[in-house]
């Protein structure tokens, strides 16, 4: 253990950050394979890291009926923040219906039935574990609160550049300030889990915004 308690050194998180890099790198700038066969492998890796340095944390935690509310109202808000968004975003990005066009194209090809799942047991538990379970959490500790959420909710969506969507990358920004925020004011990741989980899930699969 070190920094009062936190078993992760901001010096070692500096180290594993070029892994997230490297992979979106992969996913969405050189794009050898289709995207969910890079994608899955890549949310496994960054789920095994997180678990490693200490994003298991939450599993000594009792699982309650507030992480399942706090989850589902986060999912909702977040859901309608988007729904206004994309009706917003075509006065400011010119292009912005394309560019979110671009994002719905990458399941082209895929079983609904394997992205919904992806997203639940996948995406959702990985980007929660990692992002806020072991990153935000140690740049809280070392920053503060506001400055740890604000600068993991940037980094996640700098490494959305790769993908050269504008509305990709801003829809990052947002979304990660959301799970941020919500991390930040409650400290209870499974509520993050189950609400990126069942945003992933309603925006990509059972309600696309478009």
């Amino acid at each position: 253990m070190s920094e009062g308690g936190w078993p992760l050194t901001t010096d070692r998180l500096w180290r594993i950050l070029p892994v997230p890099v490297v992979l979106w790198f992969i996913v969405f700038g050189w794009k050898p394979w289709p995207f969910w066969d890079l994608m899955i492998p890549a949310m496994l890796v960054l789920l095994g890291i997180a678990w490693k340095l200490g994003g298991r944390e939450f599993l000594r935690r009792p699982f309650t009926l507030s992480d399942v509310a706090l989850g589902v109202g986060s999912a909702v808000v977040l859901y309608a923040v988007f729904w206004v968004g994309n009706a917003v975003a075509p006065l400011i990005l010119p292009g912005a219906h394309q560019d979110v066009g671009n994002v719905y194209g990458l399941k082209s090809g895929f079983s609904p039935w394997l992205v919904g799942a992806a997203l639940v047991v996948v995406f959702g538990p990985a980007e929660a574990s990692f992002w806020q379970g072991t990153v935000q959490a140690a740049w809280m500790h070392r920053y503060g609160k506001n400055l740890g959420w604000l600068l993991t909710s940037a980094f996640y969506a700098a490494i959305h550049t790769f993908s050269l969507n504008p509305m990709l990358v801003t829809a990052a920004l947002v979304a990660g300030l959301g799970w941020g925020l919500l991390y930040r004011l409650t400290d209870r990741l499974w509520a993050v889990m189950i609400s990126h989980s069942l945003w992933d899930l309603a925006i990509l699969v059972l309600f696309p915004i478009r």
